[in-house]
């Protein structure tokens, strides 16, 4: 089993263009691949928990162990999916070199999320309204996936389809890390919710944000036509 190499989280946060330029060469991936992994089940490890600290008790021991299983899921589908995509482009990215640019892009995600963590727990105290400590949340991932995206953007091949498989790379994990997440949930758990790892299946995560805009909104009634679990 590989070491992880500190020097390579830390170029994942200061320099991701670096970490792209090494994976398109193929150079040093098994290192690229070792670090991210590690800095994965650290940065969303510990959001999670933050997460799930909103409730309080067990779900921060739950969140935390879900949350990195939901990145780790949702990239073993994405790296075959890029690679077949790159592939109808007429793009060469091979499965190896895919696999550590959704792995690295995650990562620097998965770092910025855990220098996030102290201040959405700080805030998470501050505000009460349950809906708005869930957006609080988002809004922690949304930062941080956009952080991403430059090694995302620059790992990708050049060429005149970059764009459309970089949208589709982002597309793609988009979707199936919220369905991934709408099977592992909860996560925040609604105050008159017990604490459970998992909750049975229903709905699906479509239903779920158009029922959660409507309960945002103050439309509860709304929100009881659409249905959906509770996060």
């Amino acid at each position: 089993m590989n070491r992880v190499d500190l020097g390579v989280i830390t170029t994942l946060l200061r320099s991701p263009r670096t970490i792209a330029e090494s994976i398109q060469r193929g150079a040093m991936l098994r290192s690229i691949a070792a670090a991210s992994i590690a800095a994965i089940l650290v940065g969303m490890g510990v959001y999670g928990g933050v997460v799930g600290s909103i409730r309080g008790g067990l779900q921060i021991t739950f969140a935390a162990s879900k949350m990195p299983i939901v990145a780790l899921v949702s990239l073993s589908l994405l790296a075959p999916m890029l690679t077949g995509a790159a592939s109808a482009f007429g793009i060469e990215l091979k499965f190896a070199r895919a696999a550590a640019l959704v792995l690295a892009s995650t990562a620097r995600a998965s770092l910025v999320l855990l220098a996030l963590a102290p201040v959405v727990a700080l805030f998470a105290t501050i505000v009460t309204d349950y809906h708005d400590q869930v957006m609080l949340a988002t809004i922690g991932f949304g930062i941080a996936g956009l952080s991403g995206l430059s090694l995302l953007w620059h790992g990708i091949p050049a060429g005149a389809h970059r764009p459309v498989l970089a949208a589709f790379a982002l597309t793609g994990f988009a979707i199936v890390s919220a369905q991934s997440a709408w099977v592992l949930r909860p996560w925040v758990t609604r105050p008159q919710s017990a604490v459970t790892f998992l909750r049975a299946p229903e709905g699906n995560v479509g239903a779920e944000v158009v029922r959660t805009s409507f309960s945002s909104g103050g439309d509860y009634a709304g929100a009881r036509a659409v249905g959906g679990g509770a996060r």
